[in-house]
């Protein structure tokens, strides 16, 4: 049963397949003036419009659980900062310990090792680092579990993402759900999260629980890391920790700390290397590709909070006559 309009207003955000119809040629017309009423949208041939979104019920609905060594990249978005961080990421479940390199385009270049046993120390000197200072023997960023989802998480379905297919799990986080895309092609492994809220700086988390959307563009099992001849290395140092504070909002220190808007060749290369592929925009002020004057588009609509399941939804969008019309499906109907 369709209902254009559920019976409460949770933010959505776009998350999932989009398939765009487009028409009208690269240039836009002008939109009729202000004081005219809006149009309806064009009518549109039932035959010509685009399916909606589907689910399939999830292979498995045990929780995946990640491998014992593993290696990622990824695109991390702040929940406040308007810049794009990278990561590099190692876990060794046998080393109890996790790595994570941060860098952005403008010189942020941080690399930390935190252990089970609440240590966070400071690298530095490549893959192989040379250096290794003891930040804190209360990390605010913990070594990630094998298991990223809560005791409540529940499987809403597969569907595809970028032409993968993928699992869709929820789980609480407050008055609000936290999202975790797996790739169903890749070992059930991370592919995008979402959380609903900054991190409680009284409850720590791995780092990438600090931002708010991210993506791996790598995501691998991997049979040996060095992790552990790093932590031997640290633990043999000699450590002073006189005038050490280290909280979540040293994080917030931490990507303040660039040169922005200068951009560093340097962290730019480390990136590049990170993620083959990843380009510079064309400049430091370029806009998104103009959208053709109308649009058919198919996509899921997804909730922050829990209860609700990612809506099918329905947009048309004619910039010529001023109209959207959006319509929202239940799932399940």
């Amino acid at each position: 049963m369709k209902r254009n309009h559920p019976s409460f207003e949770p933010l959505v955000v776009t998350v999932g397949l989009v398939l765009v119809l487009a028409g009208c040629g690269p240039k836009s017309t002008e939109a009729p003036p202000a004081g005219e009423q809006p149009a309806a949208p064009v009518a549109t041939d039932a035959s010509a419009l685009l399916p909606l979104p589907q689910f399939t019920s999830c292979g498995s609905t045990d929780h995946p659980l990640l491998p014992a060594k593993w290696v990622a990249t990824a695109l991390l978005q702040d929940f406040f900062h308007d810049t794009l961080t990278f990561g590099n990421f190692v876990y060794d479940e046998s080393a109890g310990a996790f790595r994570f390199t941060l860098t952005d385009r403008y010189g942020l270049d941080a690399d930390f090792l935190a252990t089970t046993g609440g240590r966070l120390y400071v690298l530095s000197g490549g893959e192989q680092p040379s250096f290794c200072a003891l930040a804190t023997d209360q990390t605010p960023f913990t070594v990630p579990s094998r298991d990223w989802l809560d005791s409540g998480a529940v499987c809403v379905g597969q569907a595809p993402i970028l032409e993968r297919d993928q699992q869709w799990w929820k789980t609480p986080s407050g008055v609000g759900a936290n999202w975790i895309w797996y790739d169903v092609q890749n070992q059930r492994l991370p592919f995008r999260t979402m959380y609903y809220a900054e991190a409680d700086p009284k409850d720590p988390v791995p780092i990438y629980e600090y931002f708010t959307f991210n993506y791996f563009p790598t995501f691998k099992e991997v049979a040996s890391t060095n992790l552990g001849e790093i932590l031997a290395m640290c633990q043999g140092a000699q450590q002073d920790r006189s005038g050490t504070a280290w909280d979540t909002h040293a994080l917030r220190r931490l990507l303040a700390s660039h040169a922005y808007p200068e951009t560093d060749a340097d962290t730019i290369a480390t990136v590049q290397n990170w993620i083959p592929g990843l380009s510079e925009c064309s400049s430091t002020g370029s806009l998104p590709p103009p959208w053709p004057d109308q649009v058919q588009g198919s996509v899921f609509m997804t909730a922050v909070s829990f209860d609700p399941n990612p809506f099918p939804t329905r947009v048309f969008y004619d910039w010529t006559r001023r109209a959207q019309n959006t319509t929202l499906y239940y799932y399940p109907p």
